[in-house]
């Protein structure tokens, strides 16, 4: 998959902002509210919205099928391989998170901008929202 994604004419996302890694806990913190976070950078690039929805719409569905954990990880890895088109040297905005909403556990992305907004992105699909209220994080991983 990864070669198929470096044949693309993906254009990668412009780095408009690096922010530290204890910045990123506290956004994570504030805003998501996990039991659990997992940080593995010191320094976070990022890039838009709009970047990241340009990404969205080049990516088919389902990435993997029936797993929304796997296709939250396929998300991240493919992601990951478009953001290093950019030779950034951080990590990029692009999380992954548990959470349970109407008593359902899911997996998904989150993806911070940089207005310093945490918006959850569905792994299945070209959504992206604010988390719903009554949502409970679980894990986020960044």
């Amino acid at each position: 998959m990864g070669s198929e994604l470096s044949k693309t004419n993906i254009r990668p996302p412009t780095i408009t902002i690096t922010i530290f890694n204890r910045e990123v806990y506290a956004l994570i913190q504030t805003q998501l509210d996990p039991e659990r976070i997992r940080i593995s950078d010191m320094t976070y690039d990022l890039y838009s919205l709009d970047d990241l929805q340009r990404f969205l719409e080049h990516q088919e569905y389902p990435l993997v099928k029936n797993d929304y954990e796997n296709e939250s990880l396929m998300l991240m890895k493919r992601e990951r391989m478009w953001y290093r088109g950019t030779n950034g040297a951080s990590g990029s905005g692009l999380g992954y998170m548990w959470f349970t909403v109407d008593g359902r556990e899911q997996s998904a992305n989150f993806f911070i901008d940089p207005n310093r907004e945490i918006w959850v992105v569905e792994p299945k699909g070209r959504k992206v929202y604010r988390l719903l209220p009554g949502s409970q994080v679980t894990l986020a991983y960044i």
